[in-house]
């Protein structure tokens, strides 16, 4: 008796997290984002700071310019939580999502090796660290952790896709 492995079934069913780890996750995220969110709106201070000082000088004191980003940044992270703590999640959203905290990385290690930066205030009101330096460093490695946990989500999602297209085949 000969046992037949068929190698595209076995690896369509294979799942790199099980689903309700992905929602774990996915709930993690959509906290972060929403603290995030809720921070900037609650008290922006910090984060108008930060925007004019990463501003070129003219823009840096335009009140509607700056305002606007922070309002943007208000609107993105609420909508990020809400795909994230509402399991709406797509593979698109994943990716843009790794580009924004790419991004929002990239500030972080701006403002981390300048020693006079401002805060970061990418939390609004919530602190870590008295030294206001101190918060892009946390902030940087929140973002990676994030980063790994948006990777580890694209990649089953990416497995869950080519499963669904395979039973589909069938």
């Amino acid at each position: 008796m000969f046992l037949h492995w068929n190698t595209e079934q076995a690896t369509s069913e294979i799942r790199v997290i099980p689903r309700y780890f992905r929602r774990f996750l996915g709930i993690l995220i959509g906290v972060v984002f929403m603290f995030a969110a809720l921070g900037k709106a609650w008290d922006s201070s910090d984060i108008v700071t930060t925007i004019r000082y990463l501003l070129p000088g003219g823009l840096a004191g335009i009140p509607w310019i700056v305002n606007g980003i922070v309002l943007i940044l208000v609107f993105v992270e609420s909508v990020y939580a809400v795909l994230f703590l509402g399991d709406y999640v797509k593979r698109i959203h994943l990716v843009l999502c790794a580009v924004l905290v790419s991004l929002f990385t990239i500030i972080l290690i701006k403002l981390k090796l300048d020693p006079y930066s401002p805060s970061c205030g990418c939390l609004g009101l919530l602190r870590f660290s008295a030294k206001m330096n101190h918060e892009s460093g946390i902030g940087i490695v929140r973002n990676t952790a994030i980063l790994g946990l948006l990777l580890i989500m694209m990649i089953d999602t990416e497995r869950t896709r080519k499963s669904s297209s395979n039973k589909q085949g069938d």
